[in-house]
Parts: structure tokens; sequence; C-alpha cells
């Protein structure tokens, strides 16, 4: 029985660490590459300030992240949609006018 008690004990802590302690390190890992993403998307100028948070700022402010999204967003959506169905035989009407 001892050993039996000791088995589930043992068992318990392995699942408050997968429950607990993973996440919270999956998050941790999560943020620092997130903000070291974005610390190389963010662009330097000499004219504004080069702390990050002063450089993040702007970056939102502008809308230069809402430009960034967008793309990321037109870029998977083309990458996703497949091509339309083209027949054979029938050239593309882009290429069937003359230049």
């Amino acid at each position: 029985m001892n050993a039996n008690a000791a088995d589930q004990n043992l068992k318990n802590r392995e699942t408050w660490k997968t429950r607990v302690v993973l996440p919270i390190a999956l998050v941790a890992l999560t943020l620092t590459l997130a903000v070291a993403a974005l610390n190389q998307v963010i662009p330097s100028v000499a004219t504004r300030p080069q702390g990050f948070t002063a450089r993040a700022g702007w970056y939102f402010q502008q809308g230069q992240a809402k430009a960034d999204v967008r793309t990321l967003v037109a870029t998977v959506r083309y990458l996703l949609e497949p091509e339309p169905n083209i027949q054979a035989g029938v050239a593309p009407t882009c290429a069937a006018k003359p230049l």
C-alpha cells in the first residue's frame, strides 16, 4: 500500500507540473520570442529615440503594425487559397492581349 500511495503521489506531482509549470514556461518563451521579433521589425531612425519602448510606441501609433498585420494576412490568404481552375487549352485573358 505504501508503494501504491507513493506512485499516486508521484503521478499527482507530475500532473501538477504539466498543468502549471509547462504552460507558464511556454507563455514566457512565447513572450520572449515575440519581443525579440518585434525588436527586429521596428525600424531604427537617427531622428527618433532608439529605446525599445519609444520605437514600439511609434510602430503602433503610426499604423505600421496594422499595415504589417494586413500584409501577413494577405500572404497567408494567398498561400492557402487554391488556384482558380483553368481549362486546358484556354489561355488566360492577360496572355491573349498584345503588348
